[in-house]
This record gives structure tokens, sequence and C-alpha cells, in this order.
């Protein structure tokens, strides 16, 4: 299922294309954040307004596709989450671990959290550009 969202840029700029895969059941939403600098994504406070773009969507696949048109160009990390309850968070145990679904981009299979710089990907202005993002489960 593809997603579309509309925002409102100066100029033509590529669209960015982010696939969400590997959701194991239909529970909850997928939240998907977007960063454009290193503070804010190393931050990840769940404060929406420092983000550059966020999403949350309903699902009933094992994949979610969501098209951003107009993107700008420029360097970005993503993280994606599987929301199973609903609460627009990342749930975790009490020592710390994910106890739902997550992906960071350029960071497939690893358990650790990246930095900025390893996460990042680079959106041309000129073209449209598509980062998968498979999730993994901790429990």
């Amino acid at each position: 299922m593809l997603v579309s969202l509309g925002l409102v840029c100066s100029s033509h700029a590529g669209d960015l294309q982010l696939n969400v895969t590997n959701i194991r059941n239909a529970n909850g939403n997928i939240l998907i954040s977007v960063f454009d600098n290193a503070r804010d994504y190393e931050v990840l406070s769940g404060n929406a307004e420092q983000y550059h773009t966020f999403v949350s969507l309903k699902f009933h696949t094992p994949s979610r596709t969501v098209m951003i048109p107009d993107f700008p160009g420029g360097t970005y990390a993503a993280i994606a989450v599987h929301d199973e309850n609903g609460n627009n968070d990342l749930d975790s145990s009490f020592f710390g671990i994910p106890t739902e679904g997550f992906s960071i981009s350029n960071h497939e299979g690893k358990l650790s959290e990246p930095r900025f710089q390893e996460a990042a990907f680079t959106h041309r202005e000129s073209g449209d550009s598509m980062q998968i993002l498979p999730l993994i489960y901790l429990n």
C-alpha cells in the first residue's frame, strides 16, 4: 500500500519514498520520523516538533510505503517504529531494550543505535530516492 503526503515546498524537489517492511502484525500504527540534523536525531525524545517530517500510519499488510512528494534535497536519517500499543512511543523494557519493532536508515540488522552520520542518507534535490526500513523485533 502506498501513501502520498502533500508537503508545500518553494521549488520542485524529488520524491522521497520510505518503505517499511517486516511488520509482524496489524496492531497499532507505524511511526516514521525523518531528521535533517544530528542534534535532533540524537535527542530521540519523541517530541514531534524536533523532526523534519513525521508520519503516523495505519496498515493491514506486512509492508507499508510512504511517498513524500517534492522533498527538499539534503542529508537525512529516518527511524520507523511499530507502535503496537498506540501510545506514540517506542516502548522498552526496564533494561532499555525495545519491546516494539524499529528500524533506522542504513542500519539494517544492527542492534546498536547509530549516530546520525551512520544512519544518514542523501536525498538529491533533482531526483527521487527510496529508503527501505526493515523492522526488527527483539522480543
